[in-house]
């Protein structure tokens, strides 16, 4: 009898612990849901799609110039300036709103403009971009000249 008390007694101690175990395992499930929540929620934020604003030219078109030569191509762009906001997407080819020539089409000489001078979007201050078209003939345009400016 003695031996069943001491038996029944271990048992129930093994309960308890097993049981507080237990407990303690669905706590800490319970709070690792909870944390893992938390950073699902915090990465959706971070990944929340805002729309780019596009900017606006800050001046009148330039008008297209008279070429010196008919076979050159002639570029025309939407301004002078544009400005933007520091981080915000900007495409070099938004300015440039039309280019002609004498043989080949916008399609082919939009695939040919080359832009350059250095500049950074997420760095403020005024960048200097020179663009210019080549047309199948080998005929480059006079350069035109925008400033980007990052605000």
């Amino acid at each position: 009898m003695r031996n069943r008390l001491l038996i029944t007694f271990l048992l129930l101690i093994f309960c308890a612990g097993a049981v507080t175990v237990a407990l303690k395992s669905y706590d800490n499930v319970n709070n690792r849901l909870e944390t893992a929540r938390e950073i699902q929620a915090e990465r959706q934020e971070a990944l929340a799609v805002t729309p780019t604003p596009v900017p606006e030219p800050t001046a009148e078109p330039t008008p297209t110039p008279e070429p010196v030569d008919p076979a050159l191509p002639v570029m025309t762009l939407s301004g002078d300036s544009v400005e933007i906001t520091a981080g915000e997407n900007f495409s070099v080819i938004s300015p440039v709103t039309d280019i002609t020539d004498d043989k080949d089409d916008r399609s082919y000489l939009f695939r040919r403009i080359r832009v350059s001078g250095d500049y950074s979007t997420q760095t403020p201050g005024e960048y200097v971009l020179e663009y210019t078209v080549t047309d199948s003939d080998g005929n480059q345009s006079l350069p035109r000249t925008l400033t980007l400016i990052v605000r």
